[in-house]
């Protein structure tokens, strides 16, 4: 059950971090563009993918959670349920159960991390800024968030157009040495599918965004599927929420840690 803590971490963000099905152009460098193309007409509808971003000032979502996790068989072919509690900005509280048993309770906020494993008594600490050593990228707590709720994370001033004379609205834009490719779902504006690549490996992750439901007259994925793959694993996990409250008359964040437990940090 000690194998919870990383499954938590790494199943609901690592993956982020980490075999994308849109692979970038394989053509010799010297045959490439200089420079995505830049066509004016698509900003109106990126635009309006932001504007329609799903906000809230709390959120509620319970669902279930499979998992394939390479190299650790403990994490192959898992399937737990989960809780995930958001108070916007501030703290992302979620529970793991296994038939009707809690294995996980976590609380993020912008400054920490901390997870109790109840089965053996422990509780890990760490600073937020680990999730760069845990996920191998670079995010904040508001991207954490905006990547749980499906929207866009990164609103990068270079974003480009890469597919002009597609009718899918393919973007792209770029952090360091990541880029971040945005497939728009442009009927609804929402991102059905982000990509993301280490320009200096093979490091890689894919998430797509689907059955969209209405939440209080907004849209929201209620399915997730993530696949990641770095040069030592390959995850592939699918959250399906079956509730969604926004702004819930009443929401826990309950977090206590009994004083048999190990700390570990």
């Amino acid at each position: 059950m000690k194998k919870y803590i990383y499954l938590l971490i790494t199943c609901m963000l690592a993956v982020w971090g980490c075999k994308t099905t849109k692979n970038v152009s394989k053509t010799p460098a010297k045959t490439q563009p200089a420079a995505p193309i830049v066509v004016e007409w698509w900003r109106s509808d990126y635009e309006k993918c932001l504007k329609n971003a799903f906000d809230f000032q709390t959120l509620a979502i319970s669902g279930r959670m499979n998992a394939d996790i390479s190299n650790q068989p403990m994490l192959s072919g898992l399937t737990f349920s989960y809780k995930i509690n958001i108070q916007k900005d501030s703290m992302i509280w979620a529970k793991a159960t296994v038939m009707g048993i809690e294995g996980v309770r976590a609380l993020i906020t912008p400054s920490k991390i901390q997870v109790l494993d109840r089965q053996n008594k422990q509780v890990r600490i760490l600073p937020f800024s680990k999730i760069k050593e845990v996920i191998g990228v670079e995010v904040d707590f508001a991207t954490l968030q905006n990547l749980l709720v499906g929207n866009i994370p990164y609103q990068a001033e270079n974003i480009k157009l890469r597919t002009p004379d597609s009718k899918e609205l393919w973007l792209r834009s770029g952090k360091g040495k990541w880029l971040f490719d945005y497939f728009i779902q442009q009927d609804i504006a929402k991102m059905q599918q982000l990509d993301i690549q280490d320009s200096t490996s093979t490091q890689t992750a894919h998430t797509v965004y689907s059955n969209f439901q209405m939440v209080n007259e907004m849209q929201f994925p209620f399915e997730i599927n993530l696949t990641g793959k770095t040069p030592k694993q390959t995850a592939a996990v699918s959250l399906s929420h079956t509730k969604v409250e926004r702004n819930p008359a009443e929401i826990s964040f309950q977090f206590s840690i009994p004083d048999n437990f190990e700390v570990i940090k």
